[in-house]
């Protein structure tokens, strides 16, 4: 999939504990420490600009880490892979977790990843398996 064009379109989500267990296996990109440090990374490529898109983003982290104090554990800090915002699975998604990233933020404070050829983005379909029989509902 070539992403060059419609980066802006891929979101990451930051899940916090109860939400945590309806999260894919599947759709986990970084799950507690490794999650924290991308968070700390994220922040730290922010801290010394000045322009509107940096200041937006310092904002949403630090409204983040407050909720994040408030848990007991941070094993179950997730970060989602990404989601198309024309996904159905982006609307599922987004409606119980908080936005995090785009990829294009995410290549400036991790750009190692791009090279370890990690697989970014979500599944766009949800498999066959994943879907709850008895109630007919997907599991997020």
């Amino acid at each position: 999939m070539s992403l060059s064009n419609n980066q802006k379109q891929f979101k990451s989500f930051m899940v916090l504990d109860l939400s945590s267990s309806r999260i894919r296996e599947n759709d986990i990109l970084f799950k507690g420490q490794e999650a924290l440090d991308l968070i700390i990374k994220t922040k730290n490529i922010c801290k010394n600009k000045d322009d509107l898109k940096s200041l937006s983003l310092i904002n949403r982290i630090t409204k983040l880490e407050k909720m994040m104090s408030l848990l007991n554990s941070t094993e179950d800090i997730i970060i989602t892979k990404f989601f198309n915002v024309v996904w159905k699975r982006y609307s599922q998604i987004s409606n119980s977790n908080e936005y995090f990233i785009d990829l294009n933020i995410l290549q400036k404070a991790a750009p190692d990843i791009f090279k370890k050829n990690k697989d970014l983005i979500a599944s766009r379909i949800v498999e066959k398996e994943d879907v709850d029989i008895e109630s007919g509902i997907e599991e997020l």
